[in-house]
């Protein structure tokens, strides 16, 4: 017999922005609901994709810069099987085309998104569009909601 199951990841609609003493700052808007819900185990065998999810917006001047992204949770058991699952697909950028921008698993060992050398002493503003992916589940969780947070980091290297 099956079972139904409802497994909800669940995120606030909020803006996170940074700003330093210098010209250079970071700011992430959540652009649409970041919830993958599940009615059955065999959903969670296949992909499952939130377009467009996630706005990087970055001011930069002339100093080198990187940003990494890492995954949080405050439950260790979530933590792990999110790691490597959740994963931020780039849809389009701004930033020039000598950028590789790949898909990045999230874990909670940052990795970097990417990094530029810095410009002319003009200021520059960028725009990443990420879509967030959730791979197949190879085992199943405990709990039927699961929380954790994407930490984005922007700094020199």
């Amino acid at each position: 017999m099956k079972w139904p199951v409802l497994l909800l990841i669940l995120f606030v609609n909020r803006m996170a922005c940074a700003q330093s003493t210098n010209a250079d700052n970071i700011r992430l808007t959540i652009r649409q609901p970041l919830t993958f819900a599940y009615n059955e185990y065999e959903q969670m065998l296949s992909p499952k994709t939130i377009s467009n999810a996630l706005e990087l917006k970055l001011k930069v001047k002339d100093k080198p810069w990187k940003v990494s992204v890492t995954l949080q949770s405050g439950n260790s058991t979530d933590l792990y099987f999110l790691s490597n699952r959740l994963l931020l697909r780039p849809t389009y950028t701004s930033l020039p085309p000598v950028i590789g921008m790949s898909e990045v698993p999230l874990s909670p060992t940052p990795s970097l998104l990417f990094s530029m050398a810095g410009s002319s002493s003009r200021t520059e503003h960028h725009t990443v569009l990420y879509d967030l992916v959730m791979m197949p589940a190879t085992q199943f969780p405990s709990s039927s909601n699961i929380g954790f947070t994407i930490l984005f980091t922007m700094a020199e290297p």
